[in-house]
């Protein structure tokens, strides 16, 4: 899930990030003036943001130390 937030005048996206879990713990975001914010490009941040958010989760599954912090 992801929210495109308007901040008076900025606008800011993010996606969670999730444990081995599926709790999310950390997120990625990302925010800027409106004008460098339209629809296009909010869609494409999300889906660079979830991409990115995708490769951290499989890279923590793979990782023993995060799993015993668990």
């Amino acid at each position: 899930m992801h929210k495109v937030s308007g901040l008076g005048g900025g606008k800011a996206v993010g996606i969670p990030i999730r444990n081995p879990s599926g709790e999310p713990f950390a997120a990625l975001s990302i925010a800027a003036i409106t004008s460098r914010m339209g629809a296009a490009r909010c869609i494409k941040l999300i889906s660079l943001l979830r991409k990115e958010a995708t490769n951290i989760e499989r890279i923590i599954s793979q990782r023993d130390v995060f799993r015993s912090a668990i």
